[in-house]
């Protein structure tokens, strides 16, 4: 009897065991269905809020480890970010002068002279050139006025074909221009078609062109005359207009300027001498301000373009 009663409390333990077990368990899965509830997404946002401030607690970090560098080490980071500086850089060219200019670094500007040179233009053409050059020098003085080197090189009578032997001429003595501008084309009205000669033109230009690719060039456009020496008055002009007409269209092409003479008129007496060829002062003067002009803009243009 004492041994049953022994076993029937064991058995009666192992349920109690059992039903304990079963609550927690049960209790467990409460607590789990208690967290699928807003709580549960409020234990999401924080983990998200946390997993956002890690970037910024590894850059802290980073902060610690440059704090926790040797005073040699530091030091050398500051000469490194000091010595570094941005100089001006002045555009390539020709006559070497002498400026001022600042270089800028974190502890400020200090000025600096360095060497610049101003660009050197060259003027070819007839006698329109040789004349202007006299007149330039009493109405603009030195240069035409602008800051360049201006050599003049005109020749009385020339014809299209004597642009290119003059440059190459000057080319054995120094180095090639930043600007070319060229006058002639006048005398040659006449002697050939007007496509003929706006032909020779265009590639003449062209070839330069490919030679001297960092060369700029302005094409002086073939000015009205009272008279003509092959032909008739007429039949010059009209080949004189279809000649510019071409060059204006085609000018893009060589990536040059067209100077335009556009107040130069052959029925005004006060612009040509008694030949009806050759321009008086007041006429040289309108003609020299179209070349001026021109310059000017191409000197600007390429400034701004350097400093961009």
């Amino acid at each position: 009897m004492f041994s049953s009663y022994k076993d029937k409390r064991k058995i009666c333990g192992g349920r109690s065991a059992v039903k304990r077990s079963y609550t927690e368990i049960t209790q467990d899965s409460r607590r789990t269905a208690e967290l699928s509830s807003p709580q549960r997404k409020k234990i999401k946002i924080c983990r998200r809020r946390l997993a956002m401030k890690r970037p910024f607690s590894e850059v802290s970090q980073d902060d610690h480890k440059d704090q926790e560098m040797s005073s040699p080490e530091r030091k050398r980071r500051r000469i490194t970010t000091n010595t570094e500086e941005k100089v001006i850089v002045l555009p390539n060219t020709s006559k070497e002068t002498s400026c001022t200019v600042a270089k800028v670094s974190s502890k400020g500007t200090r000025p600096c002279t360095v060497t610049s040179r101003v660009p050197n233009i060259w003027i070819i053409g007839d006698s329109y050139i040789r004349r202007g050059e006299e007149a330039a020098k009493k109405e603009y003085g030195k240069n035409l006025g602008l800051n360049a080197n201006i050599q003049w090189f005109g020749k009385g009578g020339m014809r299209w074909g004597g642009v290119l032997p003059s440059f190459y001429a000057e080319l054995a003595n120094q180095s090639p221009p930043d600007i070319l501008v060229v006058h002639a084309g006048g005398n040659d009205l006449g002697l050939m078609s007007s496509k003929k000669l706006a032909f020779l033109m265009q590639r003449d230009l062209q070839q330069l062109r490919a030679q001297f690719p960092s060369m700029q060039m302005a094409f002086s456009c073939i000015s009205e005359r009272q008279q003509w020496r092959h032909g008739k008055p007429v039949q010059i002009n009209n080949d004189r207009k279809s000649v510019n007409k071409f060059m204006r269209k085609n000018v893009d092409y060589i990536g040059g300027e067209l100077i335009e003479h556009l107040y130069l008129k052959f029925y005004n007496k006060n612009t040509f001498l008694p030949d009806g060829v050759h321009l008086t002062t007041a006429g040289n003067q309108v003609f020299l301000t179209s070349i001026q002009s021109t310059l000017d803009k191409i000197l600007q243009r390429s400034s701004s373009e350097q400093r961009v």
